[in-house]
């Protein structure tokens, strides 16, 4: 009988331990591209694969630059943006707006449940299915001897 117990108990732990992370996100997107229009309640996102996705503004959305606040006012057309959505009564609903994200030759999007994926460029995890975001970058690291010479 004990046997079973800890059998039932280490698939119970697998089983829950396997679908927590699938069920952490779920109803959540993440939309990157570019402000094809703006309204104090909607936004239109160009997404790096062309489409056109409405997403509405409400009074929970929180605005983002340079992960300082920002107002719904600095969201201007063609600035490049990264939204957090959720599914709401209407359709999406922002979540957070981060304003201004530029996307650069060396980016590198990244699964937010399996960081070791990673592309250069937005689109779907293979693993799960979620959109890629933009990585944060962390701070340049100096080199061992840069910034002092070797009296050449």
């Amino acid at each position: 009988m004990a046997k079973f117990t800890q059998v039932f108990a280490l698939a119970t732990v697998l089983a829950f331990g396997m679908t927590a992370p699938a069920l952490a996100h779920e109803g959540h997107d993440h939309i990157a591209g570019s402000v094809s229009a703006a309204t104090e309640k909607r936004l239109e996102i160009k997404t790096t694969d062309g489409k056109i996705v409405a997403v509405t503004l409400t009074a929970k959305t929180v605005f983002t630059k340079d992960k300082k606040p920002a107002t719904a006012a600095e969201v201007k057309p063609g600035l490049r943006v990264v939204v957090d959505t959720a599914k709401g009564k209407d359709g999406l609903e922002a979540t957070e707006v981060q304003i201004g994200v530029a996307e650069t030759a060396n980016a590198v999007y990244t699964c937010p449940m399996h960081p070791e994926v990673k592309e250069s460029k937005a689109g779907k995890c293979p693993k799960c299915g979620m959109n890629l975001v933009l990585a944060e970058k962390k701070p340049d690291e100096k080199k061992p001897h840069e910034g002092h010479g070797h009296g050449m």
